[in-house]
C-alpha cells in the first residue's frame, strides 16, 4: 500500500535493451565442450571417491555402488547448485559461458536448474539406451528444444550464453536506464 512494494512479490525481470531481448546464445561447440567437461569432472571425482574407499574393508560391489551414487550427486552439485550460486558450472566456467533464465535474464532458480539437470540426464540416458539397443544413431534436432519466444535452444527455460556477450548485453541494459 502507499506506494510500497510487496516484499513477497516475485522479482521483476531486468529491462531488456531496445531491439534485443536476450544476450547472444553461445555457439554449439562451447555448450558441448562445457557439458562434456562437466561430465568428465563428475566421473573423475566420483571414481576418486570410490578409490578412496579402497582403503576400507568394503567389497568391490560396495565400492562400485559408491561411484554409481557419487557421480549423479557430484553432477547435480556442479550443474545445479554451483550454477545457482555462480551462474556457471565448472565446465561452463572453463568455456567462459554462463546460464541465464530466459524470463529474467538473470541466474536461473534452483528449481529451473534442477529440471534442466534431470531432463538432460534423462534424455542422455534414453538416447544412449536406444543407440546401444538398436545399434543405430538417434537423430537429434535442436528444434526439439527451441524456445517459441526466442528461437534459442533451451532446457527448462535456461539459455547458455558466452560471458563476453552477457557483459556486453548488461552494459547495454545499464546504459539505457
Amino acid at each position: 500500500m502507499y506506494g510500497q512494494q510487496n516484499p513477497y512479490a516475485q522479482p521483476q525481470p531486468a529491462p531488456a535493451p531496445a531491439g534485443r531481448t536476450l544476450p547472444e546464445e553461445a555457439e554449439s561447440p562451447f555448450r558441448a565442450i562445457g557439458g562434456f567437461l562437466d561430465f568428465v569432472f563428475a566421473v573423475v571425482v566420483g571414481f576418486l571417491l570410490a578409490r578412496s574407499a579402497f582403503h576400507t574393508h568394503l567389497h568391490a560391489g560396495a565400492k562400485l555402488g559408491i561411484a554409481v551414487l557419487a557421480i549423479p550427486l557430484i553432477s547435480f552439485a556442479n550443474q545445479a547448485l554451483l550454477s545457482r550460486l555462480t551462474g556457471c558450472s565448472i565446465g561452463k566456467f572453463l568455456m567462459a559461458t554462463r546460464v541465464i533464465d530466459i524470463r529474467t535474464s538473470r541466474r536461473p532458480t534452483l528449481w529451473r536448474l534442477t529440471v534442466r539437470w534431470f531432463m538432460g540426464g534423462l534424455i542422455a540416458g534414453v538416447v544412449f539406451i536406444i543407440t546401444v539397443w538398436t545399434n543405430e544413431d538417434v537423430p537429434t534436432s535442436s528444434r526439439d528444444w527451441q524456445s517459441p519466444v526466442t528461437g534459442a535452444e533451451s532446457r527448462g527455460g535456461i539459455l547458455i550464453v558466452r560471458r563476453k556477450h552477457l557483459r556486453e548485453w548488461l552494459g547495454q541494459a545499464t546504459s539505457l536506464r
